[in-house]
């Protein structure tokens, strides 16, 4: 899961512990979360957290791939 904390180009904007807190994301164990500052303004931020977006889903596909494969080769024994 990501959040993006935007408007890290204003003055007001929380800082990432803020949201942490605000949205009560330590609670949340059974996946992964990142929080990523950002500003949809000036763009600051916005690829970092789609590059750790893209690489969590990428590593849930192998490790349900590897699941998979482990399954399958059970099967064929």
């Amino acid at each position: 899961m990501l959040v993006f904390a935007n408007k890290q180009d204003l003055q007001f904007a929380l800082e990432a512990g803020e949201v942490l807190k605000s949205l009560n994301l330590e609670s949340i164990t059974d996946r992964t979360w990142n929080i990523q500052a950002c500003s949809a303004f000036t763009k600051e931020g916005l690829s970092d957290g789609m590059e750790w977006l893209i690489k969590a889903i990428s590593s849930k596909q192998a490790e349900a791939a590897k699941k998979w494969d482990l399954f399958g080769s059970r099967e064929r024994s």
